[in-house]
């Protein structure tokens, strides 16, 4: 894929996420390592600010990273992504990071030099974008993509204090649906309500990331990666309609009865994680 691709994926998955009542406000972010498709010969980093990290990020040095803006609504952004996104280039010593205008980088006449626009800044998810990417690169993991969403229905879930648990929800999502049990087979993570945008969440959530693709937190949402955009949308959405048809069951009186343990020790079978 070449950027224009994951540009038109971004917007119409974006769009999605409004469409879904996932992204209310400002609600929900996205980044994926772009590196290996820029060419870094059209920027000019030197005349840019450098910003300090909390911490290292040795398997990111000299990365570009493109997140979404800070305060951008998803339904805006489908319609502009260029000019309400950026790229974060991390220095070499893997300890700070400078901002590219985007749309600066997409002029394809003459040689551009960026500048930071003056009301839009890199997503407040910063921290944990970058530190879930240093992890991705470190164990030589194939996904590039993260997105951060408010699906409705996971939010409830973790309501419940009976339900918090990844044993109880990861039952729930394979027992409402057996599509979930083929696109997740590993299930969900887990985490337990933590300040967003701090190096704890990051850190419990690449935790969480050793045996899972998609980790829900607590009265927030849910965090997913993937190789591609559409793959990422597509294990969210599943997972939410198991949720969906949980709470549907409930709504009209009844408790779901679930696929039995024996039905999905055979789809385990099947569909190991």
């Amino acid at each position: 894929m070449d950027l224009n691709n994951y540009l038109q994926d971004i917007s119409e998955i974006s769009g999605y996420l409004w469409q879904r009542g996932w992204a209310e406000g400002n609600a929900g972010n996205i980044s994926f390592n772009m590196s290996d498709i820029i060419d870094s010969d059209r920027i000019d980093v030197k005349s840019l600010p450098v910003f300090k990290l909390n911490k290292k990020l040795n398997s990111l040095k000299g990365a570009y990273i493109w997140v979404t803006g800070a305060g951008v609504r998803m339904r805006d952004l489908s319609k502009d992504t260029v000019n309400l996104s950026l790229i974060v280039n991390i220095l070499n010593n893997g300890l700070s990071y400078r901002v590219i205008k985007f749309s600066d980088y997409q002029r394809k006449s003459g040689k551009s030099v960026p500048v930071l626009l003056p009301d839009i800044k890199p997503t407040s998810e910063l921290p944990a974008h970058l530190a879930i990417h240093n992890y991705i690169k470190e164990n030589n993991l194939k996904e590039k993509i993260i997105l951060h969403t408010h699906p409705t229905e996971l939010i409830a879930l973790t309501q419940i204090k009976g339900l918090k648990s990844e044993k109880i929800i990861n039952n729930i999502i394979w027992g409402m649906h057996t599509e979930n049990k083929i696109v997740l087979p590993g299930g969900i993570g887990l985490v337990p309500h933590t300040l967003p945008g701090s190096d704890k969440i990051a850190g419990l959530t690449i935790k969480a990331f050793e045996k899972h693709k998609v980790v829900i937190w607590e009265k927030h949402g849910c965090i997913a990666i993937g190789e591609n955009f559409s793959t990422v949308f597509d294990i969210i959405d599943t997972l939410t309609k198991s949720v969906k048809i949980f709470f549907m069951c409930r709504s009209a009186g009844y408790n779901a009865e679930g696929l039995s343990r024996k039905q999905i020790n055979e789809l385990c079978k099947h569909f190991p994680a």
